[in-house]
């Protein structure tokens, strides 16, 4: 009649466990999670941080008059993070031999046994049965049980026993088998998942690859450490809604059998703080749209107001090679996705029960950040046939509160790849998007274009500039090399390779549009000394600038300077020789100061210059 909890909670690290408090809540389910169950004992556990039993909480809930032996679904809900515990309710009594259990998934059926005294079509109802399988005590020994659903359909697995009773649990429901192929090809990479409760944990059995030519991993956000990916076989077990990387040498056509969740009840992934890897339990392509959302004890909320109330970063992100990250608008069976959750304390995902007039209410109240932006200029990078992820910066209303919710980090690398992202403040950490308050004047972005394929160049576009305003002027700035492009003018900028790939720094400066023209004021020239001069200018934008002597003809006698000169004051030196080596004759001179901007704006401007001898 009575089942007791003993909930621990700890944060753990390799080789380390620190206990967490907290206050966890429960909900008792019945068989058929119609009603949720009274517990006279309650539905809170309280979990001290401190203490002798730090990390430790436990309750006895009991049951009364609700309806005779069946599972009871305990659910815990702790901190973001959820567990749903099958319990066997009055099945158990005191008889030598006793052998019992519940079949999770499915209510009827029957459970045979090899092993004892046997057992042979012992009913299950309500997801539950009873029986002995020895004549006196249980004594250690293994027994294979085997259940079969109405279907025929039967599922065997083995237990070993020890003294006393026994319990078993057998993932029960209809079992199917469902195909799928991944291709060697373009380096055999795939982030995937797998849409239903296979029959083995083991990854290696389940897609047919020995042991030793299996690469998978998984990302893990709670590891204390700056590369978070888990390699199996250290990481989870595969189960529906946890995502994985998997890249093969040779092609695999797969055929997994196993138990789908059950469509027409809600199924929960827990997200962790950061990054979370996810995959669909779902067979029907799921839209983004509607999912929802639990975070902190509250009532779900769509996946639109999750992203308003900074509980998940917008976007959920699929992955493929000519592509890098893309953001998706489905999820779709056998696909792995990453999603961000913003909350310190984690969240739950719930894809709801399989309900077209629920999925159309929810879709139509969704809005994604991006199209509240005043506007936006996309970037996007190639190396060879890989294209990554579109970035893209931007400027949002000044008004709009919490212009950072805009600022979208990018999922985790992994394997070959080229990138483009926005580096934060101080050389933080480094986003797909950088929006800024729309306010007038020139602003910089600090932009990155990464790649770690060696001896591949990488070429940066701009493939669409249909949201930028038509006054305003962008001009990509290669501090390395002195390059300026207007970006209006240019389809791209290309960057060399090395042996280790590509890693280059950009800026792009964004002017608001003001009209202005290209002016060279302050034009001051004297003598220097017996054979130099100083030549002091000022410029109202950067431009490519050549400062010239000329006789009082206007025929050129001596090149000062050329190059590019950013906006302000600038004083130039030069000697007073001729192109001939010779001292230019005493004399009245001009001197010619003439800019060029990336625009095509030109302008020139002239002053005198004596010389003595």
């Amino acid at each position: 009649q009575s089942v007791m909890l003993l909930a621990e909670h700890y944060f753990s690290l390799p080789g380390d466990e620190e206990p967490r408090g907290g206050q966890a809540r429960t909900i008792y389910w019945a068989w058929d999670f119609a009603v949720s169950l009274f517990a006279e004992e309650g539905n809170i556990i309280d979990i001290p941080a401190t203490g002798d039993s730090a990390g430790e909480g436990f309750l006895i809930p009991t049951f009364f008059n609700i309806g005779g032996p069946q599972t009871i679904t305990v659910q815990i809900d702790l901190n973001g993070q959820r567990l749903m515990l099958p319990y066997p309710y009055g099945t158990r009594n005191y008889e030598l031999g006793q052998f019992y259990g519940c079949v999770v998934g499915q209510a009827e059926g029957t459970i045979s046994a090899v092993g004892g005294s046997g057992l042979d079509n012992v009913t299950v109802a309500r997801g539950v049965w009873t029986a002995q399988i020895t004549q006196g005590a249980l004594t250690p020994r293994q027994i294979a049980v085997t259940f079969t659903n109405p279907q025929g359909q039967e599922i065997t697995r083995l237990v070993n026993i020890a003294w006393g009773s026994y319990v078993v649990f057998l993932h029960g429901a209809g079992q199917v088998q469902l195909d799928k192929q991944w291709s060697a090809a373009n380096d055999g990479m795939h982030l995937i998942s797998l849409p239903l409760r296979p029959l083995t944990g083991d990854l290696s059995q389940l897609l047919g690859i020995p042991a030793d030519r299996l690469l998978a991993a998984r990302w893990q956000p709670r590891l204390g450490v700056a590369n978070k990916y888990q390699l199996w076989p250290r990481m989870d077990a595969p189960i529906p809604g946890r995502g994985y990387w998997l890249r093969i040498f040779d092609d695999v056509d797969l055929s997994l059998t196993g138990v789908l969740e059950p469509e027409g009840r809600e199924y929960i992934v827990p997200l962790d703080a950061g990054w979370n890897q996810i995959g669909s339990p779902r067979q029907s392509a799921v839209p983004v749209a509607d999912l929802m959302i639990e975070a902190g004890g509250e009532q779900p909320i769509s996946y639109a107001d999750a992203v308003a109330g900074g509980i998940i970063q917008d976007g959920v992100y699929g992955w493929t090679r000519a592509e890098g990250y893309v953001q998706v608008d489905s999820l779709r069976r056998f696909e792995g996705y990453f999603i961000r959750c913003m909350k310190a304390q984690g969240a739950l995902m719930r894809f709801e029960p399989v309900s077209g007039a629920a999925s159309a209410q929810t879709k139509a109240s969704v809005s994604t950040v991006a199209s509240e932006l005043s506007w936006k200029l996309p970037l996007v990078a190639t190396a060879g046939d890989m294209r990554c992820t579109s970035a893209y910066l931007g400027a949002a209303a000044a008004a709009t509160d919490r212009v950072d919710r805009f600022d979208l980090q990018a999922p985790p690398a992994f394997g070959p790849s080229v990138t483009v992202s926005f580096i934060g403040p101080a050389g933080g950490a480094e986003f797909l998007s950088d929006v800024r308050a729309d306010v007038p004047g020139a602003r910089d972005w600090q932009v990155r274009v990464a790649s770690n394929l060696p001896g591949q160049p990488v070429r940066l576009n701009w493939p669409d500039l249909s949201k930028l305003p038509a006054d305003m002027r962008p001009i990509l700035i290669d501090d390395t090399t002195g390059r300026r492009l207007y970006m209006r003018t240019a389809t791209g900028y290309d960057l060399p390779a090395t042996d280790e790939g590509v890693s280059r720094r950009l800026r792009i400066a964004v002017d608001d549009g003001t009209p202005r023209a290209l002016m060279i004021t302050s034009l001051s020239a004297q003598q220097a000394g017996a054979g130099a001069a100083q030549i002091t200018f000022a410029l109202s934008a950067s431009a490519e600038t050549e400062v010239t002597v000329l006789n009082i003809a206007g025929r050129p006698v001596k090149r000062i300077a050329t190059g590019l000169r950013e906006t302000g004051t600038h004083t130039l030196s030069g000697n007073l020789r001729g192109d001939t080596g010779q001292m230019i004759p005493s004399g009245l001179y001009l001197v010619r100061v003439h800019a060029a901007d990336d625009e095509g704006r030109q302008n020139q401007t002239i002053s005198t210059l004596q010389v003595s001898r």
